[in-house]
């Protein structure tokens, strides 16, 4: 492995670059991670980058189902 990298976008998103490799794990890229908007919030007020803006992607890798690490728009917009 020549070069790792991980970015943390906040709460369950991260983006890691692993021998050329694009993963993106638990993608959620909306304001709340809650389906209601009385839930929590993100760690960061804002994303580093939006999710029109990013690389390809090699592989989207969902740890589990919860509505924190699961984020229906953003798989709908990443199968696009």
């Amino acid at each position: 492995m020549d070069n790792a990298s991980v970015t943390w976008f906040g709460h369950s998103t991260s983006l890691i670059q692993l021998d050329g490799k694009l993963l993106l794990l638990d993608p959620v890229f909306t304001d709340y991670t809650s389906p209601f908007r009385f839930g929590s919030r993100r760690y960061s007020e804002q994303m580093p980058i939006e999710i029109e803006e990013l690389p390809e992607i090699d592989a989207v890798l969902i740890s589990h189902d919860h509505y924190d690490h699961l984020d229906y728009r953003a798989i709908k917009k990443l199968t696009k």
